[in-house]
């Protein structure tokens, strides 16, 4: 038997898979579109994220919100990790024959050429003649969907169990999502010119969304750190660790610079797909300006990262001052052009 559930591998949304992983089921609805649109406009950087499966922590720049405003969408069922450690095929392919997708982790180890790591990876799938499971997540450096044995994925998924003991802070709460969509290609979602103006105030005036929308949802908590910046301060924020590479002689964290293209790409995209009427304003130059050279920082970020040079961390260093300075002329006029044309 074989069950495959609705799923749009899309690179629109894809650093990170909390993210990715809802994205790939929602915008596999074209109907969908206008809910997307409507949100993913704040950024948060955080000093003291802790990466997963580690007692380290790092900088992180993403899209707020990316891992609990999609839950209003979809009916999620979390399973504590003591309660799935002895799930094997039949578990998985008993879930997803419901029409719900699951969340979980594994160690990517036994999945593709990486050390122990214990990582999340989204389930759709299965084909039990030829057993193997069908996923989306990350393999050799991109983001994609791809099949997997069911018995090396079994193997991954009990030792991303054993993994995950050594550091999981929240003791296996939310370590298994069912997911089951509340949408099919019948919804129609209505784009809410209120609310998506809100979130643009809340970028161009650094509003902290995370105190904003403070709750005790356990979800909510990585937004709601103490030391957390929001909107178009991240900027700041990531010069500085910039800038900070010139004393370390470290490499960049590359990811920071894609979720900056992502943003830039998407504040086009939304723009042009929603057709707003803003009077005489016209932002397409200043926008394609800003995913040009977004680009550009990201393609450098990477040739710094191949081989440090200080010139091109310089290179680096000014492009992404211009690009803030760009940033928050482009973006405060756009909401004030947004306000004029809504009289707000």
């Amino acid at each position: 038997m074989r069950r495959e559930l609705p799923i749009k591998i899309k690179h629109k949304i894809n650093n990170q898979l909390c993210n990715a992983g809802f994205l790939c089921v929602i915008l596999a609805y074209d109907n969908m579109q206008t809910w997307f649109y409507e949100h993913y406009v704040q950024l948060y950087y955080s000093f003291n994220k802790k990466v997963l499966s580690s007692k380290h922590k790092e900088m992180f720049l993403d899209f707020y919100g990316g891992w609990t405003e999609p839950r209003e969408l979809f009916d999620i069922n979390s399973l504590n990790r003591k309660d799935v450690e002895s799930y094997d095929e039949h578990s998985f392919e008993s879930i997803i024959g419901t029409g719900q997708y699951i969340y979980c982790y594994v160690d990517e180890y036994y999945i593709q050429n990486s050390k122990h790591n214990s990582h999340d990876i989204l389930v759709y799938g299965y084909d039990d003649e030829r057993r193997v499971f069908q996923v989306v997540g990350f393999k050799d450096g991109f983001f994609q969907g791809y099949e997997v044995d069911y018995d090396i994925f079994l193997k991954a998924f009990r030792s991303g169990v054993k993994l995950s003991k050594l550091f999981d802070t929240y003791h296996g709460i939310n370590y298994f999502l069912c997911i089951e969509p509340r949408f099919d290609e019948s919804t129609q979602y209505e784009f809410n010119t209120r609310n998506f103006m809100e979130r643009v105030k809340e970028y161009v005036c650094c509003i902290n969304t995370g105190k904003l929308n403070a709750c005790d949802d356990l979800n909510h908590k990585m937004y709601q750190k103490e030391d957390n910046v929001f909107g178009i301060e991240v900027y700041e924020c990531l010069i500085k660790e910039i800038e900070g590479c010139r004393k370390k002689l470290s490499l960049l964290d590359y990811r920071a610079f894609h979720t900056l293209y992502e943003h830039n790409v998407l504040m086009k995209e939304r723009i042009e797909y929603l057709r707003f009427d803003l009077g005489e304003q016209e932002f397409t130059e200043s926008l394609n300006e800003l995913v040009k050279l977004s680009n550009e920082i990201r393609m450098l970020v990477m040739k710094y990262n191949f081989s440090p040079e200080d010139e091109v961390l310089e290179r680096i260093i000014e492009s992404t001052k211009k690009m803030y300075r760009m940033e928050k002329e482009t973006y405060n006029a756009f909401y004030d052009a947004m306000c004029v044309s809504s009289n707000v």
